[in-house]
């Protein structure tokens, strides 16, 4: 990738030169776009760094950092903690050579894994590396969802065939004695064909067209509802040639397959009877009538399939809100803090930074006061955040081998974080403020960790041995064991249980921590106090991303919600296609069965009975399309089972708590699908029994 303006970071840039490389939208937000900002410098944390390139405005990375795309790029400085071995944090993105396949840069990149080892075994063996296409990395934790919503768009795309070729059908029944007159005079099947061909292109392009458009509304009302980071690459969603060829293509071969629905018809017509009957008949063939149930029944199926997945999702976000945190967000602000400068990069100036931080945000109105500063703590990662990992074991215990040791997340916490955030103590004591950098290493585990190291024996006073090799900030040695924390969610509301090591932070200082407070009012007035108390301190210090822990639990449902809306949107579509189609085949078949209404009028039959007659059709194809349905609900939920439930280690779940034969979900789909069924039969069942009997006898 050239920049657009300026130059690359070169390698001699590597030793840690203070230049930088800016994106189009940074460049474009902080200097104006400016053509003579390369060569310009600007502050970067207090540090003078000198612009030496733009990157081109459709240059993206979002999807490979795991967040938001980045702004500004550095060169990556080897001689400082990235010099260590046990460093695991970098990704490598490389091009292979032509002609390489993956699966030979896999073996070879295998080999300089285990030759390292042996030449590094401390800090190298046992590790391998793992490659992957670039193109794939994009969407790892999407495809599963990019393939449901796909699948989806197919259910609904099949249901809109189904209706037209229906309708086709019906209307090519009612010009069987049109058809039959042009086979007598000599036409071809070819002939009709390319008419047919012709009426229905009329249709499937403009329709197309409109479908385009619609889509590219559509698409910003979608980008507006996305939340951030719901979906790989979602800024370069568009509408494009290669999307506009594929809608044209998409159209033109259904129009093929739906106008071949007359040839059906005319395959084995009778020409003699077809031309005797009547101008007004409508009469459809028996073979016909089965097609047309067929399809109305293929719709009502993949109706009730899409149906029963928005039921599951539905019950998935019902059951995620009931979720157990562990910990209790109410009333609590948050805001992320970088200690600035150079000289906060030192244990002891990173102590006095964050105490005086405490101190000042425990005087701001609004927060609520109590002793011992239990109003504030000090967090390196929150809960729901994720956070680092530190390998251990436990001491007195025989060691696994090198590369297979357990691994904890790892916080740095404050004495007040667990009455802040209101985690209970299961046993042993919490932080004070005597564990001091002076005093014996001591740490708080939580019941997985016991679990799996302890077999849930109590371990306190236990030591844990802190092993190389995980966060370089927690010095490896060991840890006395003084406290028993209750499980909380670290990473999602639907996660695997995760081990938790938790250290006193004045034992442990970062320069990066979060603050956690207890508010009595609302969030946004406390949070512009709160800023302006802590940048009075250190004005070059970062504060940023100020938020209640209420706000950071929606956060975590808005994918949920996006995905709720998107199944939603899909079987409301399918739903509505199908009660279209229902709808147009009981009315064909009042149409055809005039005469017979009018027969049974005469001779006594009641309004009643007619309507009777009407339903009991529409009812037989609606049951049927259920049973189908429910068929192949159970079969896709067999086959689909591991890509909808979290993986752990592997990917997470589409769906939470419900199970893919969920009783509740089935009924709501087959009671939706009935009930539309029952609505879209109501005007064609009245009209049945407005049949004038001597009107329809004289029109035969």
């Amino acid at each position: 990738m050239k920049p657009a303006l300026g130059r690359a970071l070169r390698r001699e840039e590597e030793a840690g030169a203070r230049v930088a490389l800016l994106t189009d939208d940074f460049w474009r937000t902080h200097f104006a776009g400016a053509s003579d900002a390369v060569g310009q410098t600007f502050q970067l944390d207090r540090q003078p760094y000198t612009i030496v390139g733009v990157l081109p405005a459709d240059f993206h990375l979002e999807s490979v950092t795991g967040g938001a795309d980045p702004q500004v790029f550095v060169p990556l400085d080897f001689t400082g903690a990235r010099s260590q071995r046990g460093d695991r944090e970098l990704a490598v993105i490389g091009r292979t050579k032509g002609g390489v396949s993956l699966a030979a840069a896999s073996a070879e990149m295998g080999l300089l894994a285990l030759r390292l080892g042996v030449e590094h075994p401390q800090d190298d063996a046992g590790w391998g590396v793992h490659i992957e296409n670039l193109r794939q990395s994009f969407t790892r934790y999407d495809r599963t969802l990019l393939y449901l919503f796909l699948g989806f768009a197919v259910f609904v795309l099949l249901i809109a065939c189904a209706n037209v070729a229906g309708l086709q059908l019906v209307r090519a029944a009612g010009r069987q004695r049109e058809y039959a007159l042009r086979v007598a005079l000599g036409a071809r099947r070819g002939t009709l064909l390319r008419q047919a061909l012709a009426e229905t292109a009329w249709i499937a392009l403009p329709g197309g067209a409109a479908g385009a458009l619609l889509a590219t509304w559509g698409l910003a009302g979608l980008r507006a509802a996305m939340p951030p980071g719901s979906l790989a690459r979602a800024t370069q969603i568009s509408i494009d040639l290669p999307v506009l060829a594929f809608v044209l293509a998409i159209s033109l071969s259904i129009a093929f397959l739906v106008a071949t629905a007359p040839l059906f018809l005319t395959r084995k017509m009778d020409l003699d009877t077809a031309l005797r009957e009547g101008s007004k008949s409508v009469a459809a063939t028996p073979r016909t009538q089965r097609r047309l149930n067929a399809l109305i029944a293929a719709e009502m199926a993949l109706s009730f399939v899409l149906l029963f997945g928005a039921g599951l999702f539905i019950g998935s976000h019902s059951r995620l809100k009931e979720v157990a945190l562990g910990f209790d967000p109410h009333d609590v602000l948050t805001v992320r803090i970088t200690a600035g400068g150079a000289q906060r990069s030192s244990p002891t100036a990173q102590r006095v930074f964050y105490r005086e931080a405490m101190r000042r945000a425990t005087e701001v109105g609004g927060i609520r006061h109590f002793a011992h500063l239990e109003n504030v703590a000090l967090i390196s990662d929150l809960p729901l955040a994720g956070g680092n990992w530190i390998p251990y074991a436990v001491a007195g215990h025989p060691r696994p081998p090198h590369g297979e040791e357990p691994e904890s997340l790892v916080r740095v916490v404050s004495p007040s974080y667990f009455g802040v955030l209101g985690i209970p103590l299961l046993a042993g004591r919490a932080f004070t403020n005597l564990d001091s950098e002076l005093a014996p290493r001591v740490a708080i585990v939580n019941e997985n960790l016991v679990r799996g190291a302890f077999a849930g024996q109590s371990p306190i006073g236990k030591v844990l041995e802190i092993l190389p090799g995980g966060d370089s900030s927690i010095p490896a040695g060991p840890i006395e064991i003084v406290g028993l924390a209750s499980n909380a969610k670290e990473l999602g509301l639907n996660e695997v249980a995760f081990a938790d090591i938790y250290l006193p932070f004045a034992q442990n200082p970062q320069r990066t921590m979060s603050l956690a407070a207890k508010t009595n009012g609302p969030a946004a007035g406390i949070a512009a106090s709160l800023r302006k108390a802590l940048q009075g301190l250190d004005p070059d210090s970062a504060l940023y991303n100020p938020q209640t822990f209420d706000d950071i639990i929606a956060q975590q449902f808005r994918g949920q919600r996006f995905r709720l809306m998107l199944v939603s949107v899909f079987a409301g579509l399918a739903a509505l296609l199908a009660a279209v189609g229902i709808y147009g085949a009981i009315s064909f078949s009042v149409a055809q069965r005039a005469r017979e209404f009018g027969l049974r009028m005469a001779l006594g039959a009641m309004p009643a009975a007619i309507r009777r007659l009407t339903l009991a059709r529409s009812t037989r194809l609606t049951l049927t399309g259920i049973a189908c349905g429910l068929g192949i609900s159970l079969i896709l939920g067999r086959f689909l089972k591991s890509a909808l439930y979290m993986v752990p280690h592997q990917h997470p779940g589409l769906i939470y708590g419900v199970g893919i034969r969920d009783p509740l979900s089935l009924c709501a789909a087959a009671a939706i699908v009935l009930a539309l069924a029952a609505i879209a039969c109501l005007a064609p069942a009245r009209r049945a029994t407005r049949v004038d009997p001597s009107a329809a006898l004289r029109d035969e």
